[in-house]
């Protein structure tokens, strides 16, 4: 039996490899081919590799090859007609063998540069047809190569001329069409041929448009030129590229023409007006005297003369000299006095040298500790000491700071001393021992449990080892340390017994030792295990159970602490600290006799020992329940040879031999396309922030759904794609994003990480997650989304979604705005005044100022229906310093910026064009500037 077991191994073994190479393989014992028991060799190849077979079931034992060959009356692994080979083999016609090749373009794979198999070579190559390659190029040789016909052309934007790929928008052979020749010194611009060399839309170029400021434009032999100046404008320096820069009106350099520059004085620039020129004084400067030679003479901010202005003198008060700084009168007192008060109408009052109040200084009152005190030539000194107390140091500054009532240096008076054994109290020297103390060796004692003075003064109590001496009722005792004892009751060795390591005495005197199956051991006061006995050990880690495991016989503990006995699918035992099998679970076995693998072998499911050791189950059978069984589990198909799931194989799928285009995959039996490049958020799309405003075309077709969305109720099962993008470090922005105009129920949402959604609101009036934009005012928008939110530096997600299981295209409006350092601000509509306070430094700017200054923001979203119309805001008369206004919006239609409209305070006004986007005003400062303000607005 063990025999034919054997032999049947090697049959099956060998079967599978001759299926797919042709090998006939002999009897090992006879010489004749070998067959699958003791039947009769019906069907098997003979000798000479003929088998005389008229079916394919006279074959299915057979070596050579599971089919019959009509045509030479033998069996074969393949025929030509009915190639069976595996995937990426071919039948050869002369040898009737599966050899290494393909048999159509799913061999061949769906990557690389080789997809298609030739069917005369069985090889893959890059292409078999023009189809197969790209427009533009052409099947030569199995590569594609450039070229095009009338068939197979070129791709968008070039068309095919003479068997070549041209560009007729470019190209002077073909401009505008196969054939159409350019001039000499023309080009092709956008199809059209175009003389450059005169042409002011294309100077010198295709698409070099010649634009001159103040100017008409006019290119000549190639360059551009000025043309005639607009009037009141003048081509000052001969430079085309500027146009006719110099403002007649205007310029200080070239004031009414070319040339006549306007002169400038001392501290004062020359300007021009009207043609005319003139001088305007530097900041901080006046021409007081009227006299233009010598400039603008006089400076404002320090002269007391035109303190601030032309004109204006500064007065000096009493003991005070006149002064002006920033503009501003001042005065500054003599030496000796000063303005204690803070009034400046009686000058400098206070007399420093005299003045109790302020002596030496304003607020400096002359007080000395324990003394009466008077000033006197802007000193403090002492007239006498208070009842008690006594100038003992001679030092006047800290008055007099001796107690002369209870210092035994100076009891009653400075220099006094009190004697030994006595103190200072109420000005007299008094006895310093309490009741029932002894003054012994110079401090008072009780003699009753000093161990220095035990009993009587001298008397000392002696110490012993380990110990420290204790005087109580006047007699000595011994105090024993931490860790040891007086075991033996004798004084004269002390605490002579270790507690903390003493087996016989631990942790108390008497507290001997004892641990099951051990040797005993004391390690700080505490009865532990030393050494276990052999075959024992302590594995529950407790000493007082002592070495409680039997590592000869314990399955938990076998051989040694928590080594379990634990063997494949069997019941196990410990024997000599080994494991072993004890017993086989039901539906195992131990084939091979060792315990190691405990029993090894699943009899349900093994094909070599079914149901028991050494029972084989038949090729085209499998072993299942114990029993031999078909080959084809439940939810599979026998397809070419071997059993496959149509519901999830590309080439089977849904049906043997349907097989999916390349890129598709089977799923649920029908062939699917991919989903789109960003279907995951580790493949997000990376938006650039580089524009304030942007498009992205994205699509949620054949996408999966990874992200629950924390809106929309059951939005949360749709399909999902998902957007990277990144704040600068400089500071938070305001982003925002919509599709409107899509054409399916979306949902748009922001994450924070690729696992985390935003729910919580980022600033007031935001929408951090939207289904349908009516849910958020924009009542127009139907089932598309909008949302925007207020987010720090760093890396962040948008993610688009349908609804419920909806998919398909959407255009997403992609906006963006930074936001001052300040308060951060929704701003009606309509007209309305907001108000606040600027602080700190500046993080933004607009085009006409602000920066270092602080800013705060005020922002606002559009709808659909939001019509456009005039923006308009204000700070005139609303602000006593530098304002900045500017408006940015995020498709970057009417940005405007204002610094000084009305004297330092600033006005905007803007078109503002209608439908959806972002927009934000920010009130900001001139240079560093800041302030309270209110803002007067008006928004569409």
């Amino acid at each position: 039996m063990v025999r034919r077991f054997a032999r049947w191994v090697l049959v099956v073994a060998l079967w599978a490899l001759g299926c797919a190479r042709g090998i006939v393989l002999e009897d090992p014992e006879g010489g004749a081919p070998m067959d699958g028991g003791d039947a009769p060799d019906v069907g098997m190849d003979g000798p000479e590799g003929t088998s005389g077979c008229a079916r394919d079931e006279d074959c299915q034992a057979s070596l050579a090859g599971p089919l019959c060959d009509l045509a030479l009356g033998r069996c074969v692994a393949c025929i030509p007609s009915q190639d069976r080979c595996p995937p990426g083999q071919f039948c050869d016609p002369a040898g009737r063998t599966c050899l290494s090749g393909c048999t159509s373009d799913a061999d061949c794979g769906a990557k690389g540069s080789v997809t298609r198999c030739d069917p005369s070579t069985h090889r893959c190559v890059g292409c078999t047809t023009d189809d197969h390659c790209a427009p533009g190029t052409l099947c030569r040789g199995g590569q594609c190569l450039p070229g095009c016909t009338d068939a197979h052309g070129c791709g968008v934007g070039r068309t095919c001329c003479a068997g070549g790929c041209v560009d007729t928008s470019a190209s002077v052979m073909h401009c505008g069409g196969c054939g159409m020749l350019c001039a000499e010194t023309a080009a092709c611009c956008r199809g059209a041929c175009a003389r450059i060399m005169v042409d002011s839309a294309h100077c010198g170029g295709c698409g070099v448009a010649c634009a001159a400021p103040n100017a008409t434009a006019s290119c000549v032999e190639g360059r551009c030129a000025v043309g005639a100046c607009d009037a009141g404008y003048a081509d000052c320096d001969r430079a085309a590229a500027n146009g006719c820069e110099a403002e007649l009106a205007t310029d200080p350099l070239h004031c009414g023409m070319c040339g006549v520059a306007c002169p400038s004085g001392t501290r004062a620039t020359a300007r021009c007006a009207l043609g005319v020129c003139g001088v305007e004084c530097a900041a901080g400067y006046g021409d007081c005297n009227r006299e233009p030679g010598d400039g603008c003479e006089a400076a404002l901010p320090t002269d007391v003369a035109h303190c601030g202005a032309c004109g204006r003198r500064c007065a000096a008060p009493d003991h005070a000299t006149a002064s002006c700084e920033m503009g501003l009168c001042g005065f500054r007192c003599e030496a000796g006095y000063g303005d204690c008060d803070g009034d400046g109408a009686n000058g400098c009052e206070a007399s420093l040298a005299e003045d109790a109040r302020h002596c030496g200084g304003c607020g400096m009152a002359c007080r000395l500790p324990n003394a009466t005190a008077a000033c006197r030539a802007a000193r403090c000194e002492r007239v006498s000491c208070d009842a008690g107390f006594g100038d003992c140091d001679g030092v006047a500054s800290n008055g007099c700071e001796t107690p002369t009532v209870k210092d035994p240096m100076n009891c009653g008076a400075c220099g006094v001393r009190c004697g030994a054994g006595t103190a200072c109290s109420a000005g007299a020297c008094a006895s310093v021992c309490a009741a029932g103390t002894t003054f012994c060796a110079g401090r008072c004692v009780t003699t009753a449990s000093d161990p220095e003075h035990c009993g009587r003064c001298g008397a000392r109590c002696a110490a012993g080892a380990n110990a420290t001496a204790r005087c109580a009722a006047g007699a000595c005792s011994l105090q024993c340390g931490v860790g040891f004892g007086d075991c033996n009751g004798a004084a004269g060795d002390g605490c002579e017994v270790d507690l903390r390591a003493a087996v016989a005495h631990c942790g108390a005197c008497g507290g001997a030792c004892a641990r099951a199956h051990a040797t005993p051991a004391c390690v700080a006061g505490s009865c532990r295990v030393g050494r276990c006995d052999p075959d024992y050990a302590d594995c529950d880690g407790s000493d007082a159970t002592g070495c409680e495991a039997s590592t000869a016989g314990d399955a938990r503990n076998c051989g040694g602490c928590g080594r379990v006995c634990a063997l494949a699918s069997a019941a196990a035992r410990c024997a000599g600290g080994v494991c072993a099998v004890a017993s086989c679970l039901a539906g195992s076995a131990n084939c091979n006799g060792r315990d190691a693998d405990g029993c090894e072998v699943d009899t349900q499911r093994d094909n070599f020992n079914c149901g028991g050791c050494g029972s084989l189950c038949p090729p085209g059978t499998a072993c299942s329940a114990g029993s031999c069984a078909s080959v084809c589990a439940p939810g599979t198909t026998f397809c070419a040879g071997s059993c496959v799931d149509t519901r999830s194989d590309a080439r089977n799928c849904g049906a043997c031999g349907r097989l999916c285009a390349a890129g598709q995959s089977c799923v649920a039996g029908a062939c699917v396309s991919p989903g789109p490049a960003n279907d995951r958020c580790a493949a997000a799309r990376v938006l650039s922030l580089s524009s304030a405003g942007f498009d992205v075309v994205a699509s949620t077709v054949g996408a999966a759904h990874d992200l629950n969305a924390p809106c929309g109720g059951s939005a949360q099962g749709g399909a999902d794609v998902f957007f990277q993008f990144t704040i600068p470090s400089s500071g938070p922005e305001l982003v925002y994003a919509d599709t409107f105009g899509s054409g399916y129920d979306t949902v748009l949402y922001f994450a924070s990480s690729c696992g985390a959604a935003r729910t919580g609101s980022t600033t007031p009036g935001d929408a951090v997650c939207n289904d349908d934009a009516g849910t958020v005012g924009c009542f127009s928008a139907g089932l598309q989304s909008q949302v925007v939110a207020l987010l720090n530096p760093g890396t962040h997600y948008l993610v688009l979604g349908g609804y419920s299981s909806q998919t398909g295209s959407a255009t997403i409006h992609f906006q963006h705005l930074p936001v001052g350092n300040g308060a951060v601000g929704l701003l009606p509509s309509g007209s309305a005044t907001v108000s606040g306070t600027t602080s700190g430094a500046g993080r933004v700017s607009g085009s006409c100022g602000g920066g270092l200054a602080p800013e705060n923001t005020f922002w606002w979203r559009s709808c659909p229906e939001t019509r456009g119309g005039t923006f308009s805001a204000t700070t005139c008369t609303r602000a006593t310093w530098d304002t900045v206004l500017y408006l940015l919006n995020g498709n970057g239609a009417g940005n405007v910026c204002n610094d000084d409209a009305c004297a330092l305070q600033s006005t905007i006004t803007s078109t503002l064009p209608g439908g959806a986007g972002l927009h934000a005003l920010y009130v900001d400062g001139f240079f560093t500037a800041t302030g309270t303000y209110t803002v007067a607005t008006v928004r569409p």
